[in-house]
C-alpha cells in the first residue's frame, strides 16, 4: 500500500523554495491603466501575437462581429498617426477586449475603405433574344454630377486622374452561376489593372472611383456569356473594392453605375437616366456621410 506520509518525508529534503526565475514578458498592470489605455492594450496584443495565443482565442471569439465604430481612423492622431488613448476611438463599451485590440492595430496605418453604398442593380445584359437597352452614365457625366455633390458639402479635390502606379490587379472575367448570379474571378493567365482614381484629395489621403462602362471593359474584358453580354458594375465596383481595400494606402471610396432597370419595357429613356442619377447621387450621398463619420 502506498504511503503518502513517507513520500512526503522524503520529498521535503530536495524541495527548495524559489531563489531566482525570469522577468516575464507581458506588460505590467500599471501599463494597462489609466492614460496608457491604448499603448497597454497594443502590448497585450503583441503578447498574444509572440506567445501563439492569438490564434486559439481569435477563432474561439466573437472578434469579428466589432461595430463600425471600432475603426481605425478614429484611434489615430491627425497630426503624427500615434494612437493616443481609448477615449478617442469610439469603441462601444460593449466591445470586447479583442475587439479593442484590433481597433488599435488597424489605427497604425488609419487608411480606410469605405463598403459599397448599393443603390441600383449596377446589372444588365445586351444580346439575348428580349432585353431592355441598358442606359449608361458615362464616365464624364458621372464625375460631374459626383464632384458636383461634393463640392456642395465642402469636400474639393485637388487632382484628377491619379494612377496607383505600385497597384497591379489581375483583370477579370465575369459570368454567371447555374442559379443565375454573377460571378467574378480571375482571367486565368490574364493581364493586369491598374486602378486610376478619379478625384483625389492630398489632405485627406482620400480618393474616388466611379466604376463606368468604360472602366468594366478594362477591368473585366471577358463578360460573354453564350450569346448575352453581361454588364455586372456592382459587382466590379465591390471586386475592385476589395482590392484597394488590401491595397491599405489610400482612403477610398467606390461608386458605380446604378443602371437602373424598369419593370416596364415601354418606360422612357429619359426616365431611366433621371432614376439612374438619383442613385448614384444617393450613393454619394451615403459617400459623404461616411467621410464625415470617420473624421476624414
Amino acid at each position: 500500500m502506498f504511503d503518502d506520509r513517507v513520500e512526503s518525508e522524503s520529498a521535503a529534503g530536495w524541495v527548495k523554495p524559489v531563489s531566482d526565475y525570469r522577468k516575464p514578458d507581458y506588460p505590467a498592470k500599471s501599463e494597462c491603466r489609466g492614460e496608457n489605455t491604448a499603448s497597454g492594450l497594443c502590448m497585450a496584443k503583441k503578447y498574444l501575437i509572440n506567445t501563439g495565443l492569438a490564434a486559439a482565442l481569435f477563432l474561439g471569439g466573437n472578434f469579428l462581429s466589432a461595430a463600425p465604430e471600432a475603426s481605425a481612423s478614429d484611434c489615430c492622431n491627425k497630426t503624427n498617426s500615434r494612437i493616443v488613448s481609448e477615449a478617442n476611438c469610439g469603441i462601444p463599451d460593449s466591445a470586447s477586449p479583442l475587439q479593442r485590440l484590433l481597433a488599435f492595430d488597424s489605427a497604425k496605418t488609419g487608411v480606410k475603405t469605405a463598403p459599397l453604398f448599393e443603390y441600383g442593380a449596377g446589372y444588365a445584359s445586351t444580346g439575348g433574344v428580349a432585353y431592355i437597352e441598358p442606359i449608361f452614365i458615362r464616365e464624364a457625366d458621372a464625375r460631374k454630377i459626383i464632384e458636383d455633390q461634393f463640392r456642395k458639402s465642402g469636400i474639393k479635390f485637388d487632382s484628377f486622374n491619379k494612377t496607383v502606379d505600385d497597384l497591379k490587379i489581375r483583370q477579370k472575367q465575369a459570368g454567371l452561376s447555374n442559379a443565375g448570379k454573377v460571378v467574378v474571378s480571375d482571367i486565368p493567365g490574364g493581364g493586369s489593372y491598374t486602378p486610376v482614381l478619379d478625384g483625389f484629395n492630398k489632405e485627406k489621403n482620400l480618393g474616388y472611383i466611379y466604376m463606368s462602362v468604360e472602366k468594366y471593359r478594362k477591368f473585366i474584358p471577358n463578360s460573354n456569356c453564350g450569346t448575352l453580354d453581361v454588364w455586372a458594375l456592382k459587382d466590379a465596383a465591390s471586386s475592385l473594392r476589395a482590392e484597394m481595400e488590401k491595397y491599405g494606402k489610400i482612403n477610398v471610396i467606390v461608386f458605380y453605375d446604378p443602371l437602373y432597370k424598369p419593370s416596364r419595357t415601354a418606360i422612357k429613356t429619359q426616365e431611366q437616366m433621371k432614376m439612374s442619377v438619383e442613385m448614384l447621387k444617393k450613393q454619394v450621398s451615403d459617400g459623404i456621410k461616411w467621410i464625415k463619420a470617420n473624421n476624414l
